[in-house]
């Protein structure tokens, strides 16, 4: 008696609210058939709505990975339901290769994460979420400045913890750039205030964060991959039309802006009082002596 059934009217509106966000709804509309996407949802929530937002775009061309296509909260088929793990890509990558298609797109289990895996050159390239970050907001800041639909105060809003290549980019474009804490619903606290001023401070134009969390549009104010999707095989569609891959698009940046690196440790301490101390000392060392030389080589700036 406690659950309500959501009828399809909201999928609709959501829909709805997506395909005001194409960028180039021809060209989707007439050639997205011809742009071949594996899709997982990690036997979670987003075989809902991924698969209907796409072809809602024209990319019908869809194929799953059966083994987990449907909601299973044993994800039988991976050891971690998480599209940051290579592993948990394995299945989707296989038959990206066997099918000959140009995308593989992995949701975590709640459809607010995405992972992408892109055929270049005949290999397999994974992205990291500081590089699809970069190519979503460089492919928009463009695209937008080309057809002329660039707010004259555009803004964009990543974490303190993604990488300084987003920022660079956003300077580029001149449109200004907010660093907030990690946590997305720091990205949708500055939407909300922009709304709530009048006239409009900032237009918001993308949010990002490292760990593959992303928003497009204003349709909602937490991570969305459902729309993320729908960008990024737009992106791909007209990186296909010349000939190209998102992996090119990405070589184009660091040949713009230059080459940036990141990687991720983390290292797990437990929750005693002891490592609580450990913790702490290891973090004042660390603010007294930032450390001069990382792999022999000097540190720039701190």
């Amino acid at each position: 008696p406690l659950i309500i059934q959501v009828e399809d009217d909201l999928d609709c509106a959501y829909v709805k609210a997506l395909s005001r966000l194409q960028n180039y709804s021809s060209n989707n509309q007439e050639l997205g058939d011809s742009l071949k996407i594996i899709y997982s949802p990690l036997n979670g929530a987003g075989i809902t709505t991924i698969p209907m937002a796409l072809k809602s775009w024209g990319f019908s061309s869809i194929s799953y990975v059966e083994k987990q296509k449907y909601p299973d909260g044993n994800f039988p088929s991976i050891h971690c339901p998480n599209p940051e793990e290579k592993a948990t890509l394995k299945l989707g990558i296989k038959q990206l290769k066997e099918e000959k298609g140009d995308l593989f797109l992995a949701t975590d289990p709640d459809a607010d994460r995405i992972g992408l895996v892109s055929m270049h050159q005949n290999k397999e390239f994974i992205f990291n979420g500081n590089q699809i970050a970069c190519i979503c907001l460089y492919y928009l800041c463009k695209n937008w400045v080309d057809l002329k639909k660039m707010p004259k105060n555009g803004a964009c809003v990543t974490t303190i913890v993604t990488t300084p290549l987003f920022k660079t980019i956003a300077k580029f474009f001149n449109i200004s750039c907010f660093e907030v804490l990690t946590g997305f619903k720091y990205i949708g606290e500055k939407i909300h205030e922009w709304e709530q001023e009048s006239p409009s401070s900032y237009s918001f134009i993308f949010g990002a964060e490292e760990s593959l969390g992303y928003l497009y549009g204003t349709h909602a104010r937490d991570k969305d991959a459902t729309s993320t999707a729908c960008l990024i095989a737009e992106m791909a569609l007209q990186q296909k039309k010349k000939g190209k891959t998102l992996v090119d698009l990405l070589y184009d940046l660091y040949n713009q802006f230059g080459l940036f690196k990141e990687k991720q440790l983390s290292i797990s301490f437990g929750s005693s009082a002891e490592t609580s101390e450990q913790m702490n000392t290891l973090m004042q060392d660390l603010r007294k002596t930032p450390p001069t030389k990382i792999f022999h080589i000097e540190v720039a700036t701190v």
